[in-house]
């Protein structure tokens, strides 16, 4: 059976989470390393009616276990009139940052008024363990016997299945760790899709 899988990065998070610019430095590594568990901004059902987004055809919403996924998907049950089945899964979360240098309060805050942030931070999976957690996810899918499926994740993990999906097509020799990185998602609900 071919299963229609849409890949799409969560609703904007709520304030103070919206945007790196209103954390305090010590909100900042926290969001990016998953020790903080932020929820999303209210406005995604304006935000779902205005964009006329259409998730009728999907049987099954698959997370992350983090609640601005599920809060997504909730919304776009609420929204869609058509409740579907939510599936948390630990292999969709974001794959976590580890921060080179976290500057002092004082930089941190001249970052803020300059606009242009200057943090060195590096994703904590290598090579093999970033193909290791691609494979488990499509493992998961390839379980259900769903054939139309939407995805709901993180930037940095929505970025890296397009480009193992897309750019590469799943082949594992012309993985290059850098050139991975810079297919991140950062737009709102934004994603692609794949069959498989």
């Amino acid at each position: 059976m071919v299963k229609c899988v849409k890949f799409i990065r969560h609703y904007k998070l709520a304030y103070p989470f919206d945007h790196w610019s209103s954390m305090s430095l010590q909100q900042f590594p926290d969001l990016n390393t998953g020790k903080t568990d932020p929820e999303i901004d209210s406005s995604i059902n304006n935000y779902l009616k205005e964009n006329k987004l259409d998730f009728s055809n999907f049987e099954v919403v698959l997370t992350s276990s983090k609640r601005r996924t599920k809060e997504t998907a909730e919304a776009i049950n609420r929204y869609s009139g058509k409740p579907l089945e939510i599936i948390p899964l630990s292999c969709l979360d974001e794959i976590p940052s580890r921060f080179v240098k976290i500057p002092a309060d004082e930089e941190f805050e001249e970052m803020k008024q300059k606009s242009a942030l200057n943090i060195n931070k590096e994703r904590v999976l290598n090579k093999d363990k970033k193909i290791k957690r691609i494979e488990e996810i499509e493992k998961e899918i390839s379980k259900l016997s769903y054939s139309r499926i939407l995805v709901i994740s993180h930037s940095y993990l929505i970025g890296l299945l397009n480009y193992w999906f897309n750019i590469i097509n799943r082949d594992k020799k012309r993985f290059d760790v850098v050139k991975a990185d810079k297919h991140e998602i950062g737009g709102v609900m934004e994603g692609f899709e794949v069959s498989f």
